[in-house]
């Protein structure tokens, strides 16, 4: 937010040949108005890009195969027969 704030007060500042004198400013370079409205304009679209792109990384999840389910299931079997042998 406060780089908004910076962005915005160098847009609308002007440098002046006399500090007291509010007719003396001096006009921007085009260049430096360009980027100061571009850098306004792609950091609160970069700032909702990374929000959404974390929130579909945090949906994401492992995909389980099914021969991965079926070695679970045995490994799971085979523990239980293991503690059912022991007793």
């Amino acid at each position: 937010m406060s780089s908004i704030y910076i962005l915005f007060s160098l847009l609308f500042s002007s440098p002046r040949t006399t500090p007291t004198l509010p007719t003396t400013a001096l006009p921007k370079p085009t260049a430096f108005l360009v980027t100061i409205i571009i850098c306004l304009v792609l950091h609160p679209i970069a700032l909702l890009a990374g929000v959404a792109w974390r929130k579909t990384k945090d949906r994401e999840g492992r995909i389980r195969l099914e021969e991965e389910v079926q070695e679970a299931e045995q490994a799971q079997l085979e523990a239980e027969e293991g503690e059912r042998l022991r007793r």
